[in-house]
Order: C-alpha cells, then structure tokens, then sequence
C-alpha cells in the first residue's frame, strides 16, 4: 500500500508539474546541482496504527514530498527568487488538490488525507535552488 501511494502521489506530480523526479530524495544534497532544475521526490515518513476497526488495519502516515526549481538572482532585487517560491507554492497546492480529488484508484483504501503543512521555504543560494518542503497526512485501510 504504501509503493501504492507514492506511485499514486508522484504520478499525479508529474501530471501536474511536469517535474522530474530527483535521483536522491533521503539526502538531497547529493543531486547534482545542475539537477534540481523542476524536480521533486516523495518519501514515506512515520506509520501509526489506528485501533477500533475490524476486517482491516487502519494506519495514519505522513508523505513528505518536496518540490525544488532553480531561480534567476537579481542583485538589486528579490523578486524572480519571490515569484518562484509562489509559484512553487502554488503548485504545491494543486497536487494537493489534484490527490484529494482523484486518489488515482486508491479511494476505496484511503479514509482522509489533510495537508500537515509546508515548511519555510530553503534556498541554496550556491546553485541558486528553492526547495518547498511539505507533508501529507493520510489516513488509510489494509483489508485482512
């Protein structure tokens, strides 16, 4: 179930975004520079079983997904390095959306799933690169 949901959150990522995956999604730092041009990975955090039902097991788990795009500096202003993290932002809400609406045929497994929140965005001001961190939580069942 949970290649299941990766599969699912990184289709709908590429359908949206148009993005790449990155070579390395547990330790970003070692893609290569030239590589974080619109691109993301998924990564499966922490599992939590959720008593009270029968015939299954309902877990909540978290997805971190981040998405990462190169910016143009300016020297006399911040605002390419602004529009990206919004438009980085934004995109990050439509894939969002998009999994809520759709789940990709995994509807009838997942119960909820809500937005646990994006974080501050990163820049690496070396390979001029923003990164958007955030996390979906999901509530979901396996059938016994």
């Amino acid at each position: 179930m949970i290649s299941d949901i990766i599969q699912t959150l990184e289709e709908i990522i590429i359908r949206v975004s148009n993005y790449t995956e990155l070579s390395y999604a547990w330790d970003i730092a070692k893609n290569h520079n030239s590589k974080y041009e619109k691109r993301f990975c998924v990564t499966p955090l922490g599992i939590k079983e959720i008593s009270g039902t029968t015939n299954a097991i309902t877990y909540n788990q978290d997805f971190n997904i981040v998405l990462c795009d190169k910016y143009v500096h300016e020297s006399s202003n911040d605002f390419k390095k602004q529009d990206k993290v919004i438009e980085l932002m934004e995109m990050w809400k439509d894939i969002y959306k998009e999994f809520i609406q759709t789940r990709y045929g995994l509807s009838n497994k997942i119960i909820s799933c809500k937005l646990a929140r994006t974080e501050k965005p990163l820049f690496d001001e070396d390979s001029k690169t923003i990164f958007i961190y955030g996390t979906v939580s999901l509530l979901y069942r396996d059938i016994l």
